[in-house]
């Protein structure tokens, strides 16, 4: 029974080598049939990236401060994965809540801590 099982798994492996083998000795496969996926930023410009880079740094100095004011205790936290979630959050956001995070992500910017 144990034999079985193997060969049957063999004949399986046999068979989609046969296919795939085929599949591109026709033809139907070749490097100008494949769409090749890229991706084009053309928004990624140096200033932009120091524009982010300067934002996630304020973000994650400002949450750490409002985090660590009142406690003696270690603190561990991912600064990055708030901030992505929160960008994220807000691409989705429509309405009073788009407007609403707009409004606080300015107040905060003219603060210098929180």
């Amino acid at each position: 029974m144990k034999y079985k099982k193997i060969y049957g798994i063999g004949l399986i492996f046999i068979v989609a080598i046969i296919i795939i083998t085929a599949v591109f000795y026709s033809g139907l496969l070749t490097p100008t049939n494949i769409v090749k996926a890229r991706a084009i930023d053309i928004y990624a410009t140096p200033e932009s990236i120091s524009s982010l880079s300067n934002a996630i740094n304020n973000f994650s100095f400002n949450i750490y401060q409002y985090i660590v004011n009142d406690t003696d205790e270690n603190v561990f936290f991912s600064p990055y994965s708030i901030f992505v979630a929160l960008a994220m959050t807000y691409e989705g956001a429509r309405g009073d809540t788009a407007e609403q995070m707009k409004n606080q992500n300015r107040a905060v910017e003219s603060r210098e801590s929180f």
